[in-house]
């Protein structure tokens, strides 16, 4: 074999060693979310009924849930963990040292690249904790009462507003989960008042 072909060879199982060492670490990020979302369809609190009370009390609106403040508690956390590995924090200002040594303006410094690099991590954790949230919303299916939808929508609202103090992008799916459960949750409320 030619070292070129050996170079290739080595080269090509560091990148399977990476991909599997991404997996790995992705596991362990994803982990506490996971534990809190798998089975939410199963949950009863869907299809509970708001108690009737003999005092005509106003009802508040709903605080969001244990399950989904412990997962944006952990999801803000990871900053936190990954804030090591987000570089010096010793910034050039307004590129001056850069431009001296010769470098070009646009190019990317150290810090940059491990901030997009915790960025990337951040993403990856919030695209799948959108996609199991979503899953499971859709498992739900008809079993929603009027206060299960209110309570889901302040649950699903909280995970966006967490996800977007990220920085990332909520995506479609919650966008359009919100949009569901606000147009339902006014129907509901206006058959309610009728009766």
């Amino acid at each position: 074999e030619s070292k070129s072909q050996i170079f290739d060879k080595t080269l090509g199982q560091a990148d399977k060693l990476e991909k599997i060492g991404e997996k790995i670490v992705f596991s362990g990020m994803i982990r506490p979310i996971k534990c809190q979302v798998d089975g939410l369809h199963t949950w009863d609190v869907w299809s509970e009924e708001a108690s009737k009370s003999m005092l005509n009390l106003p009802e508040f609106s709903l605080q969001p849930s244990d399950y989904v403040t412990k997962i944006g508690e952990h999801m803000l956390s990871l900053v936190q963990q990954l804030e090591p590995y987000l570089g010096s924090g010793e910034e050039m200002e307004d590129g001056e040292e850069g431009e001296e040594k010769g470098e070009e303006r646009g190019s990317a410094s150290p810090a940059a690249n491990s901030r997009s690099e915790a960025h990337y991590w951040l993403e990856m954790v919030a695209r799948d904790v959108l996609g199991r949230f979503h899953t499971e919303i859709l498992r739900i299916g008809s079993k929603f009462s009027v206060r299960g939808r209110k309570q889901l929508k302040a649950d699903v609202s909280y995970l966006a507003n967490v996800i977007n103090a990220l920085d990332v992008e909520c995506g479609d799916n919650i966008k359009e989960l919100l949009r569901l459960l606000t147009e339902n949750t006014a129907a509901e409320n206006a058959l309610e008042a009728e009766q």
